[in-house]
């Protein structure tokens, strides 16, 4: 963890024994040193009624604000591009989405090139759904 600069947070024991014991934390969520201000709490969610694991998961909050990238200068609105997934077609996401995906090339050595093969699976996901899926644009005020 220390040569990739990533951290994490401990928890409460999150392996159940088979005896029905908490015994160990061996369930962790990591990040990098770079958002660790950001992460609010690391908690084990010890009850939930329809977990029949030996684990319990373990849930963060962390503090994120979103930026809002699209701002159309002509006539001073922001949009905002809502996707109808309950009309999404399937064949064409499907399609759309094995077509691109069997065209991506993606050199994942280091960290800049994760981050270029997230950034393009996101556009990937994007423009499959845009292709598939009827738009709905919501013009707001800029402010």
């Amino acid at each position: 963890m220390e040569e990739n600069n990533l951290e994490t947070i401990h928890t409460e024991p999150t392996y159940i024994n088979p005896n029905g014991e908490d015994c160990s934390v061996i369930d962790y969520i990591m990040f990098s040193r770079s958002i660790a201000n950001k992460i609010s709490t690391v908690t084990r969610l010890d009850s939930l009624s329809g977990n029949v694991s030996d684990h319990y998961p373990v849930h963060c909050k962390t503090e994120y604000i979103p930026k809002r990238v699209s701002v159309n200068t002509d006539n001073q609105m922001m949009k905002s591009s809502r996707i109808k997934w309950d009309k999404l077609d399937r064949y064409i996401y499907s399609v759309q989405l094995n077509k691109s995906l069997n065209n991506i090339n993606c050199n994942i050595k280091s960290k800049a090139g994760l981050e270029t093969a997230v950034n393009k699976l996101n556009e990937i996901l994007k423009s499959s759904a845009e292709a598939a899926v009827p738009r709905k644009s919501t013009a707001y005020p800029k402010s």
